[in-house]
């Protein structure tokens, strides 16, 4: 049967259970006066029985037809004997009606119920009363292997949906850590070059106070950037967005900017917060990297259309090439539903809009 393992396992501790209508093929023993030769041949097609069934549980949906004909015939060849012998017919009836389409599976089991019909017309002694017990049992015993093959079916594709969310959780996980790598460590490399830089040339000029002073906040960033690579793994956690946007604005400080920011800074919930601070590093990074300004404004603000962010910078006479960091940006802002927008002119501005569902409440920056 096409079931995970563990439900395998489950459905086979249940083969066990639906043996016990194998009572009814043993209960003429207890009634009618057979023959020693007659018990070692129902004896005999019970032992055969067992492996036939078990075969049964155990096969794939599309060869279980086989042992259900082998148990077929076993029931065929006892009838003669022993009028219990419905029993085996029945477990025949489960198993046409779990292996085959409703459309194929119901002629076998008319079939199956004609063959009977057959037996009882060539027998005698009370052959009617095997017929008509055998006509009202397989029916039900047919449906019942009907139901479980939708039930199986429908497990199968709960099965097959569950493993493809896994699945795109994963590759979520994975691009995620992606973004995360690239804005962290493009940021903190950025740091790294550009602190390094101005060491070497604090050292040249012979100012070795403030080179070494840069070289301690070099290695504080470098010590920083290995804890948010090890957060990243596991989602990165950050200070929240206004003590995050304060570093941001002390380390564009650092390298000669006048920053502002303006407007209240909104309580966002956690998954927008998140973006937003690994969109701010990004955005940062690129400024460090590229601006040949010396201005950078944050502006918060709302209107009827949601919640903008705005960076701006007066860098404009930098060539401006979208790559993988604005990427990035871009794919941040469209799962938290909202949008980016890139304008120049005296400055690069770029908005991040926002819906109004990604806050909670409001504060004063």
């Amino acid at each position: 049967m096409l079931i995970s393992n563990a439900t395998r396992q489950s459905e086979l501790k249940f083969s066990w259970v639906y043996l016990f209508n194998l009572l009814f093929y043993l209960l003429p023993v207890f009634f009618v006066d057979y023959s020693s030769l007659q018990l070692l041949a129902i004896g005999v097609v019970l032992v055969l029985f067992l492996p036939c069934y078990f075969w049964a549980f155990r096969a794939p949906q599309h060869k279980v037809w086989l042992p259900a004909l082998c148990i077929w015939i076993l029931a065929s060849l006892i009838t003669p004997i022993n009028y219990g012998s419905v029993a085996l017919f029945a477990y025949t009836a489960f198993f046409t009606g779990f292996a085959f389409r409703f459309r194929v599976a119901l002629p076998l089991c008319a079939l199956q119920i004609l063959w009977i019909l057959l037996l009882a017309r060539t027998l005698s002694v009370d052959a009617i009363e095997f017929f008509y017990f055998s006509g009202i049992l397989l029916p039900g015993i047919f449906a019942i292997g009907v139901a479980e093959r939708h039930r199986q079916s429908a497990q199968r594709r709960d099965e097959k949906s569950a493993h493809e969310i896994k699945n795109l959780g994963q590759q979520l996980e994975r691009e995620r850590i992606a973004r995360d790598l690239h804005d962290l460590l493009g940021h903190s490399l950025s740091s790294i070059a550009l602190k390094a830089e101005l060491a070497e040339k604090l050292l040249s000029k012979g100012d070795t106070t403030a080179a070494r002073n840069e070289l301690q906040e070099l290695i504080a960033v470098s010590q920083q950037s290995l804890n948010q690579v090890r957060h990243s793994v596991t989602g990165y956690r950050h200070q929240g967005l206004k003590n995050e946007l304060e570093q941001l604005s002390q380390q564009l400080k650092t390298q000669g900017f006048n920053v502002t920011v303006q407007g209240p800074i909104p309580d966002f919930n956690p998954l927008a917060e998140t973006a937003l601070v690994m969109i701010l590093i990004e955005l940062t990074t690129n400024i460090l990297r590229h601006s040949k300004g010396d201005q950078v404004r944050f502006e918060f603000c709302e209107d009827t259309q949601g919640h903008k962010i705005i960076i701006c910078d007066n860098g404009s006479s930098i060539e401006f090439t979208p790559g993988n960091g604005l990427q990035g940006v871009q794919e941040r802002i469209e799962l938290l539903q909202g949008k980016l927008h890139i304008n120049h002119g005296d400055a690069i501005c770029i908005t991040l809009q926002l819906p109004l569902t990604s806050t909670t409440k409001e504060h004063d920056a």
